[in-house]
């Protein structure tokens, strides 16, 4: 995780995907949620190409299985919606019926 120091002197941390670790949901609006999920899924797009470009089969799965996963749970942060952490492989399946 990095740590940028902002211009009121605040120090804030980030993730691998330069979104910010601890969001605070009072000060976002919806076009700042927007505008962090697109880069959010811009930068981890770019992560899991590269892990799909392992040749290795099972390895290259797991890798890109994992980014999207590190995804979903940065979004359900952005956007304020409960990710379960056991049983997530569980919960995928009933949100693409929806």
């Amino acid at each position: 995780m990095a740590q940028e120091t902002t211009v009121s002197g605040a120090t804030e941390r980030r993730d691998s995907a330069g979104v910010p670790t601890d969001l605070a949901a009072a000060d976002m609006t919806d076009s700042t949620r927007d505008e962090l999920a697109s880069h959010l899924v811009d930068r981890l797009s770019l992560w899991s190409g590269a892990a799909g470009l392992i040749p290795v089969p099972l390895v290259d799965m797991a890798a890109v299985g994992g980014v999207q996963l590190h995804m979903l749970r940065r979004l359900s942060e952005i956007y304020e919606f409960h990710f379960p952490k056991i049983g997530a492989n569980r919960s995928l399946p009933a949100w693409s019926e929806q």
